[in-house]
């Protein structure tokens, strides 16, 4: 028997910072306003409910998507189709492709030679898993899909993924029209539940994101040995540390340092919530420029990033809540100047000064 009509948003299977910062307000926004008498239903990676309060239910990514260790670029995934988009072999300009993108005010490219994705095409697995939604929801009524990775027009806004006809052509970013902030609800980002584990209340906290990625964009990985060497200065100094990431894109899989809380080596239903739970209590977090920090950002946490000079400023726009953020503008600092940045960060913000760690 019908009973009302069924909005689904997703399924979402791109960047993690996209989710953040271009969808999951967008869809708190189409929930609270123009969707208020559907069934509304999100669909993401396991553990992603934090992201959507709004909706009636949520339904995480199927196994079989999951399980191909998807490397996501914006709204869709490298290898979306026949191996592309792929992996920069090297890059180079296209005076055409700069002058198309100064005319429609984006920051000029440069093209990208790829090496292909070494995988399943994604695209006909996120279709059998819509079909498959179809199915299950079509006894509420009629179903509606919103999703990033094909071009949506929702009222007078029009936002999703362009499919080029070249395929070499789908990593470039004019194929991809993202939701602005002032058409989306961006609120703090608050746990919902959460993985238990231990922690020292009378110690002060900090969030360690050992990021790594091994098929693209290899140039943000920090050195897993300084990474622990950073640890092991916190502990020291007496402070507790939690390492946070997913398994698929952080260091210290099945390895974690000694003495750490560790969020990295947890069930995927429990990642994004526990994260959270532990950030809420952080007096700080620190890691390389990635959606991750960002999250902390979006938490309320003070966060220390490091990355490259020309993108402080998209940092610093992007932290929507003006969450307290130090940005040292070098990819591959040395550890002492993330150190100096953290104690920086505590002196501005004029809590218990940091103790000498080196």
């Amino acid at each position: 028997m019908l009973t009302k009509k069924v909005i689904i948003f997703g399924p979402f299977v791109g960047e993690f910072g996209w989710e953040l910062l271009f969808w999951q307000g967008w869809v708190k926004k189409a929930c609270r306003e123009m969707y208020v008498d559907y069934y509304k239903v999100a669909v993401s990676y396991p553990g992603r409910e934090p992201f959507y309060p709004d909706v009636d239910e949520f339904i995480p990514l199927p196994d079989y998507l999951v399980s191909k260790g998807l490397s996501a670029r914006n709204y869709i995934c490298d290898g979306w189709i026949d191996g592309y988009p792929g992996s920069a072999l090297r890059y180079r300009w296209s005076f055409i492709t700069a002058l198309k993108d100064v005319i429609q005010g984006r920051r000029p490219h440069k093209i990208a030679i790829e090496k292909k994705w070494d995988g399943p095409s994604i695209f006909p697995l996120v279709t059998t898993f819509c079909d498959e939604l179809n199915q299950k929801f079509s006894n509420k009524g009629h179903v509606q899909f919103i999703s990033p990775w094909r071009m949506n027009e929702v009222g007078d806004l029009h936002f999703g993924w362009r499919n080029p006809n070249d395929l070499k052509l789908f990593g470039r970013p004019s194929n991809v029209i993202k939701i602005e902030f002032e058409d989306q609800i961006l609120e703090r980002i608050r746990p919902t539940g959460g993985h238990k584990f231990q922690s020292l209340d009378s110690k002060s906290k900090v969030a360690v994101f050992p990021r790594r990625r091994g098929f693209r964009r290899e140039d943000k990985n920090w050195g897993e040995e300084k990474y622990r060497k950073l640890i092991n200065l916190l502990q020291d100094s007496g402070y507790e540390v939690a390492i946070l990431g997913d398994k698929n894109g952080a260091y210290f899989v099945n390895n974690p340092p000694k003495g750490v809380i560790d969020l990295v080596n947890i069930k995927d239903n429990d990642r994004l919530n526990s994260h959270l739970q532990y950030l809420t209590t952080a007096n700080y977090a620190i890691g390389a420029m990635s959606g991750a920090t960002l999250m902390s950002l979006a938490a309320g946490t003070p966060t220390v990033i490091f990355g490259y000079p020309d993108e402080q400023m998209r940092y610093h726009h992007e932290n929507y809540l003006d969450t307290p953020l130090f940005y040292v503008s070098e990819i591959n600092p040395a550890v002492n100047e993330v150190i100096d940045a953290l104690k920086k960060l505590d002196t501005y913000l004029n809590w218990r000064p940091i103790r000498d760690l080196i």
